[in-house]
């Protein structure tokens, strides 16, 4: 969406991702790669909010972002089709900042490969909480 609205300018758009498919392990995919237009605004206010602690500031930042993202998915989901999904994108990223946290903590120590596998298994699995019926039907893939 940004490079589209940055299109009729002769300046271009910064990338929203880098490289996500590559990245070597879940805390590059996190704090590298992804969406890296609100990179710094999270880590402002993680560490505003999350002070000292490392499991306090990843909890601060995926709670904020679960909430953004209860917000505008399944909020505006609730609203025009009253069928209740809260819960399930908080779910999903209270379920990232743990194994984030697994991943700092004791997977960094491993084999590059056991990292990469260990980081597609945390996005993957619990994905369903995320791609769920809101965010198919704003993506216009499911009818509400």
């Amino acid at each position: 969406m940004g490079q589209l609205l940055f299109s009729p300018s002769k300046h271009k758009a910064f990338p929203i991702h880098f490289h996500p498919l590559t990245a070597s392990s879940l805390s590059q995919f996190w704090g590298h790669d992804w969406n890296i237009w609100v990179q710094d605004w999270l880590r402002d206010v993680a560490i505003k909010f999350g002070h000292g602690s490392t499991i306090k500031r990843i909890l601060v930042t995926f709670a904020v972002s679960g909430l953004f993202h209860e917000i505008m998915v399944n909020l505006p989901y609730w609203l025009v089709y009253k069928k209740s999904y809260f819960g399930t994108m908080m779910l999903y990223f209270i379920i990232q900042s743990g194994a984030l946290w697994v991943d700092k903590k004791f997977i960094r120590q491993y084999h590059p490969y056991i990292q990469r596998t260990y980081m597609w298994m945390a996005l993957v699995l619990p994905s369903p909480l995320f791609i769920n019926v809101p965010f198919l039907t704003f993506l216009g893939i499911k009818n509400g």
